[in-house]
């Protein structure tokens, strides 16, 4: 029992971290199945567009299309989140 004790000045702090990796691991977890839900449903909009503009797609553009959506797909969402709140102090709420 003496393994676990801890001071109580620490115990808020601990608390504090632990919950704070589980919300960050349940945000980067939402992110990951976000994009992998939508896999089929993006590579088959990226192959009838390009197929109606060009003609058939290769598996190599496939792939990098898709390696780019989900390459631009976090940053994209942090860019827009940082971009709201000032347009929102800007505008108005």
């Amino acid at each position: 029992m003496t393994l676990f004790y801890a001071p109580h000045k620490y115990s808020y702090l601990l608390t504090y971290l632990l919950t704070s990796a589980e919300c960050d691991l349940l945000i980067d977890l939402m992110a990951i199945v976000t994009v992998h839900l939508t896999v089929q449903l993006i590579k088959n909009f990226y192959n009838v567009t390009y197929t109606n503009r060009t003609g058939n797609i290769d598996d190599y553009m496939l792939t990098f299309l898709w390696s780019l959506t989900t390459a631009i797909y976090l940053p994209g969402g942090m860019i827009g989140a940082f971009s709201a709140g000032y347009l929102a102090d800007r505008i108005g709420r």
